[in-house]
């Protein structure tokens, strides 16, 4: 009941403080062999310096399988203190660990042609956690209203409490750009665990900026 009420409440949020600014929320889907990937990023201008980050991944196989099934979704209202840099503080729902208190740190440049991100996360409970968001897209213009697009997406989580790794993943993505519309190749690297457990996805998949 908490996991609904979490996700209702964070659909409320996503909605109210895209209107806050124009920038676009990018919404993914990823459709591979073994199952599908879906991502959603929002980064809004509440007021003035402050800001609404979230992000929300989530994986489920086709026969949604419950140990084949994922769902992380962070979100932090931040303080811009320097042009593209921002501390913040935030709560992390996590499939299996429940609900975690985050401090957060971000770095984001951007352009028509380039975004460049870098967000760690300093996770309190129930373990000392640092788990790291980093990206780098580039869409140099191919035609008028076309884009080439390339991306490289890490996140990368160490448990400092266990001394192991905990949990990564790594999105590669080559396709076209058009308008609003992003489409092509896809693969995620899916790794759990200490032993880094690989779950490995590939196939085509579309953006959407709203």
């Amino acid at each position: 009941m908490r996991k609904i009420l979490f996700i209702f409440f964070n659909l409320i949020l996503i909605n109210t403080f895209a209107q806050k600014d124009n920038t676009t929320i990018p919404i993914e889907l990823l459709i591979g062999h073994r199952r599908t990937n879906f991502q959603l990023n929002v980064n809004r201008s509440i007021y003035k310096n402050i800001r609404f980050i979230s992000m929300t991944s989530a994986s489920a196989d086709y026969k949604n399988t419950k140990e084949e099934s994922d769902l992380i979704m962070n979100n932090a209202v931040t303080y811009q203190f320097y042009k593209n840099f921002n501390f913040g503080l935030g709560v992390q729902y996590h499939y299996f660990k429940g609900f975690i208190p985050e401090l957060s740190a971000s770095a984001i440049y951007a352009n028509q042609t380039w975004t460049l991100l870098l967000n760690p996360y300093f996770q309190l409970l129930p373990t000392i956690n640092l788990e790291t968001v980093a990206m780098i897209e580039f869409k140099p213009l191919l035609t008028q209203s076309m884009r080439l697009y390339t991306q490289i997406q890490g996140l990368y989580n160490h448990n400092f409490t266990n001394k192991n790794h905990e949990r990564s993943f790594y999105n590669f993505r080559l396709g076209l750009k058009i308008n609003k519309i992003t489409f092509g190749a896809g693969a995620r690297l899916d790794y759990y665990g200490a032993k880094k457990l690989n779950k490995e996805n590939y196939g085509a998949f579309f953006k959407y900026d709203f």
